[in-house]
């Protein structure tokens, strides 16, 4: 079975631009963007994260979970490894949802992508003020202090199911 690195973290902590880096430094490994890959199976216009949301989340849980073993099954030892871009918990107003899976067994590492709830908030707040796109992660009306709180929380959670994930697979 091919190699396969899962970073994860919270929306906005920076995943991608890490793994654009390392991708950058060389042509060795295989870029895997989870989010891009799931709307592309499901039908969905390539940055629609609207349509996406939209959706009820045991469609997405097992389109998820069918996908990610596919992916993980192709290849082999000789393949190039792969570096998935994806979360461990998935956030949307509040809620957060596991975005784990027995797939994940498959893993030859995992690594939690982190910065401080300042950085992840700035990261959110310039991606709806450029039109990049909204992360539509925290619930409506907090105050500045109330989302860095939610910002925490999330960062908590995410190493917390990252350690889960850890021990439950080795």
């Amino acid at each position: 079975m091919r190699r396969a690195y899962f970073f994860g973290g919270v929306n906005g902590v920076g995943k991608s631009t890490v793994l654009k880096s390392i991708i950058a430094d060389g042509k060795e490994f295989e870029l895997f963007k989870g989010s891009a890959r799931l709307m592309q199976r499901l039908g969905i216009a390539p940055g629609d994260y609207d349509a996406l949301r939209a959706l009820p989340d045991a469609v997405k849980e097992l389109a998820v979970n069918e996908m990610m073993e596919e992916v993980l099954s192709e290849g082999d030892e000789n393949s190039k490894p792969l570096l998935i871009d994806a979360h461990f918990i998935n956030y949307k107003k509040g809620e957060m949802r596991d975005a784990t899976g027995s797939w994940m067994r498959h893993l030859s590492g995992i690594f939690v992508v982190e910065a401080n709830a300042e950085m992840v908030l700035d990261r959110a707040r310039s991606d709806v003020s450029t039109g990049k796109r909204h992360r539509d992660l925290l619930p409506k009306g907090l105050s500045p202090d109330e989302e860095l709180a939610w910002i925490n929380r999330y960062l908590l959670a995410t190493r917390v199911k990252a350690n889960e994930v850890a021990q439950m697979y080795g």
